[in-house]
């Protein structure tokens, strides 16, 4: 029994110096539509070869503005056992806000960096606090015992809004692209992309039509040449 006593104020003692965060259950986040078109119907338009001739964008985000933005490049490290860390990100990579914390004295929000299951303190000015928390107090570096650093010390992290595409709902973007005149062909390009690659076309397919077409039909569009030479092509969008 002597022994449940004594450990018992141990563990009281650490518990209460504990970090622990508060976790935030919601965020100021707000539909919208992105909705780009590179022309109107019946306008006449050029487009030299390799610019698109034809883009559609059509698709729902959510924004959110509860991220932090880092300003550069860091590393943070520190800690004891399982409560050590060694995280990184890069300048630009934006972190989610995921809690909030009373740490040193200064009202702090918390991050989560990834490859971590621990939160970061972040000061109102942006800077690291040196505080890295739980949300439970079982598993929250203790007080005193662990210590982090940041580097470079300079970094910051500032508050931006992030958008995310909302893959439940109606989602278009894709491109027509001309690609100029080859073996006495009209070459264009079709690249589709999905909500999960907004960089590089899940899907592309090579076009060829003769150099007299008049009137090129693909899928639903129908598009009125004009003037084709092999620099550049002169047409309207009739029909989309």
């Amino acid at each position: 029994m002597k022994k449940i006593f004594t450990v018992l104020p141990l563990l009281l003692l650490f518990t209460g110096c504990a970090h622990v965060a508060k976790p935030v259950w919601s965020s100021n986040s707000e539909i919208k539509q992105i909705s780009e078109k590179n022309y109107i119907l019946g306008e006449k338009r050029i487009a030299y070869t390799g610019e698109p001739v034809v883009i559609v964008k059509e698709y729902y985000v959510s924004e959110s503005d509860s991220w932090l933005k880092a300003d550069s490049t860091f590393t943070i490290t520190g800690g004891l056992s399982s409560a050590s860390v060694y995280v990184s990100g890069t300048k630009g990579q934006e972190f989610p806000i995921v809690g909030s914390i009373k740490a040193n004295g200064e009202d702090c929000k918390t991050i989560e960096i990834p490859n971590s299951r621990f939160v970061f303190a972040i000061k109102p000015d942006g800077s690291f606090n040196g505080v890295v928390a739980g949300f439970d107090w079982a598993w929250s570096p203790v007080q005193g015992v662990n210590v982090y650093k940041i580097n470079p010390p300079n970094t910051r992290f500032y508050p931006t809004e992030v958008q995310h595409i909302l893959k439940d709902a109606p989602f278009t973007n894709m491109e027509l692209i001309y690609s100029g005149l080859s073996n006495n062909a009209l070459q264009l390009l079709y690249r589709e992309y999905t909500p999960d690659d907004l960089i590089r076309p899940a899907y592309s397919q090579e076009l060829s039509y003769p150099p007299d077409t008049e009137v090129i039909s693909f899928r639903t569009f129908r598009i009125e040449l004009k003037e084709v030479s092999a620099e550049k092509i002169v047409y309207s969008v009739i029909k989309e």
